[in-house]
């Protein structure tokens, strides 16, 4: 049984009741910022990201305040620097837009709005004049309709000091304005601190003290050992509201579900209830300022649709990994609009960012289906009407808890004013979990034969069998087995069964090892007309007659046409190369060895034979998971299963801010 040294709840009550009465609340006609200038670009060759580049732009901008010479631009045509007003324009009660230059000297400041076919047109200009007071172009209340507003800046004299360009508006209504950020983490704690090691220092780069004013944050760290000491430097100098605590490692959707009941039990215990809650990852990459702008955008909501953002690659900052996404639907192949297939549709997936062609399309408002728990942020008015994330230890929990906002009338709008870097990451396990939810997720929210999944099973097992691969035949039939069983997912005690099951699943990927290229080049050649052939194909979603092309590496690897086969002429195989292209490791094997061949047999019988058991059960393993889904959204399910829980759940530390 977990065992408390002080109710969390009530300590974090605690923890509220005094930030809550140091927030500033705003009142009607206040001027606040909805967006300033975003400096924290890490790498030179990406500059055009943040500002405009080009002959007398000065782009290279790592800090406010920033000196411009006679004649020179600073420019906002970018894709982090740009204002997107739309988001404002359908979900907010902002009646005005003022951008707004501070700085020393003599500055021309011009206003213009892109269209999202590219067309620019000027909004308004002005000028510095004697008296040294701010430069202003303002807009009335009809803010532009699907437009990208861009801040061009030209200076006047020598040696002109930009010390902020922001875009204000006047409150239209009071506001309490308070922010609760809830982030949980297992095994990330240094990724967490490093978070706010970097918040911190952007916090130099512009004025956020009323955002950080106005935001809690609270953390649940899962992780073994974790003590005061890990995160003495978040809490150092009071520059954050931020309260760390340890509890059980309930895995991804468990954890979210554990923050998110304590954080609500504490919101009425302290009778202190948030405008807005934002759910964060704890491997994200996420400025300062990408987060003030989400607090604004909350400011003043007119409806209840949740905000996410673009995530785009840490490794790559130019390409777009998602925005917002679909779930299985419209993906596959599958056009009907049906849910009936077991994958994502990752919106504006694998777009490369090097002109304003490439994202003036964000100018329009996009609703995806869903949005990753990576960053999703909602009233707190709807909390009671969403219930608690499902209790899925990985995956899936995210899409889950969006499709029941949607089908509560709560959409889900990407905003682009915002962004995250992240690195997908793909394992046996993960796809255990991937799958297994997915189905889940499926069964709960509209598929309506089970034909479409056993197409689905049919076809990894004839991939699989296709390059003699048992892993992955084992795999697919321990999905359906579990889910058959009814006892693995939704139930309590769903913990300890997930890490018994990626053990298993981890001995799989340590099957695998990183070999130089000239390796499986030299394995690759080994092919002949009179012995068989060595082939290399993705350990998932492998297509037998389209092996991986030559490549050295990851970035380069493709199932090549050129090298298709013909599956009745396609010589029997001495050899396969197994690579996950995530991290690029391989796994070789034999297939013509006598125990390999019977490992292959057996694992694909046990899939045939679930593939038929889940056709034949279909109606009731429906019925059965939307009774368990319906379970595990209500704080009952989650304080009987800390109850069982062996463990402490414990204050680590806290720290308020100062002033």
């Amino acid at each position: 049984m977990s065992q408390s040294k002080g109710d969390i709840s009530s300590q974090l009550a605690s923890f509220l009741s005094r930030w809550a009465r140091k927030t500033r609340a705003l009142a009607t006609g206040d001027m606040v910022a909805l967006q300033g200038l975003d400096c924290t670009n890490p790498d030179p060759e990406t500059q055009d990201l943040y500002f405009k580049t080009g002959a007398d732009h000065v782009s290279d901008v790592n800090a406010m305040p920033v000196t411009l010479a006679n004649q020179d631009f600073l420019s906002t045509d970018s894709l982090r620097n740009s204002f997107f007003p739309e988001v404002f324009r359908k979900h907010s009660a902002v009646n005005n837009l003022h951008l707004v230059l501070r700085g020393k000297g003599r500055f021309h400041l011009s206003l213009r709005a892109h269209d999202t076919k590219g067309t620019i047109t000027q909004l308004g200009d002005a000028a510095t004049d004697a008296s040294g007071d701010p430069v202003r172009v303002s807009l009335g209340a009809e803010l532009p309709r699907e437009a990208r507003l861009e801040a061009l800046v030209q200076a006047r004299s020598g040696k002109s000091r930009i010390d902020s360009l922001t875009w204000e508006t006047a409150a239209p209504r009071d506001a309490d304005g308070r922010m609760v950020v809830l982030l949980r983490t297992f095994g990330r704690t240094r990724d967490v601190v490093a978070l706010f090691a970097q918040l911190r220092r952007e916090a130099a780069l512009g004025d956020y003290s009323h955002f950080l004013r106005n935001t809690a944050f609270v953390v649940l760290d899962a992780s073994d050992g974790v003590s005061k000491r890990d995160y003495a430097t978040a809490t150092a100098g009071g520059m954050f509201n931020i309260f760390v605590y340890a509890g059980a490692n309930l895995g991804g959707g468990g954890n979210m579900s554990q923050v998110m009941m304590h954080a609500r039990e504490a919101f009425a215990q302290a009778d202190v209830t948030p405008d807005e809650v934002l759910l964060l990852d704890d491997d994200l990459g996420i400025s300062l300022e990408s987060l003030r702008r989400n607090w604004a955008a909350s400011l003043f909501r007119s409806d209840t649709t949740m905000f996410t953002l673009p995530v785009y690659r840490q490794n790559n900052r130019r390409a777009l990994w998602e925005d917002g996404s679909m779930w299985g639907r419209f993906a596959g192949g599958s056009m009907t609009g049906k849910r009936e297939v077991m994958r994502p549709r990752f919106l504006r997936h694998a777009r490369r960012i090097y002109g304003a062609e490439d994202f003036q399309d964000m100018a329009a408002a996009h609703y995806p289906e869903y949005s990753t728990f990576i960053f999703q942020s909602l009233p707190a008015s709807i909390l009671p009407d969403m219930g608690y994330p499902a209790a899925f230890f990985l995956r899936g929990d995210d899409i889950e808890y969006s499709l029941r906002g949607r089908a509560r009338g709560h959409n889900v709008l990407s905003n682009p004013n915002l962004a995250s870097w992240h690195e997908p990451a793909h394992s046996y396990g993960q796809e255990y979990m991937s799958i297994s939810h997915g189905l889940i997720v499926n069964l709960c929210y509209g598929q309506e034969s089970a034909d479409t999944m056993v197409q689905y099973f049919l076809q990894r097992a004839l991939s699989h069998l296709g390059v003699a691969d048992p892993l992955g035949l084992e795999l697919y039939a321990t999905i359906l087995e579990d889910i058959i069983s009814r006892e693995m997912f939704l139930t309590h005690g769903f913990a300890p069964r997930y890490v018994e099951r990626l053990a298993k699943f981890r001995a799989f990927d340590q099957k695998f090892e990183q070999l130089p290229p000239e390796i499986i080049f030299e394995l690759l050649d080994q092919s002949d007309p009179q012995t068989g052939q060595v082939e290399h194909h993705f350990s998932l979603y492998m297509t037998p007659e389209r092996p991986v092309d030559r490549s050295t590496g990851a970035k380069k690897a493709r199932k090549a046409k050129d090298l298709a086969r013909n599956a009745a002429t396609r010589l029997p195989l001495t050899q396969v190369i197994l690579t996950n292209p995530n991290n690029w490791t391989q796994y070789i094997y034999r297939p013509q060895e006598g125990a390999h061949g019977v490992n292959v047999a057996r694992a694909a019988a046990r899939l045939y034979l679930q593939i038929d058991r889940f056709a034949e059960q279909f109606d009731a393993l429906k019925e059965h998971y939307i009774a368990a889904m319906d379970a595990t959204m209500q704080a009952e399910f989650w304080h009987d299963e800390l109850k069982v829980w062996q463990g402490d759940i414990d204050l680590i530390t806290s720290g308020q801010r100062n002033g």
